[in-house]
């Protein structure tokens, strides 16, 4: 139940009803954090790579 409520909570939010990655909140996740850290922002394709 837990583990349940942990995934629902904070990871399945970030993720499409099929498991991928949902790209719009990633580019807003990585400029956020890019903000923060003070460095140059990439684009999300770069870092979630389709599976092989």
């Amino acid at each position: 139940d837990e583990a349940q409520r942990h995934y629902e909570r904070y990871i399945g939010p970030y993720f499409t009803p099929d498991g991928r990655v949902d790209f719009t909140i990633a580019r807003q996740a990585i400029v956020a954090v890019a903000t923060e850290l003070g460095v140059s922002s990439i684009a999300a394709d770069e870092i979630y790579q389709p599976a092989q």
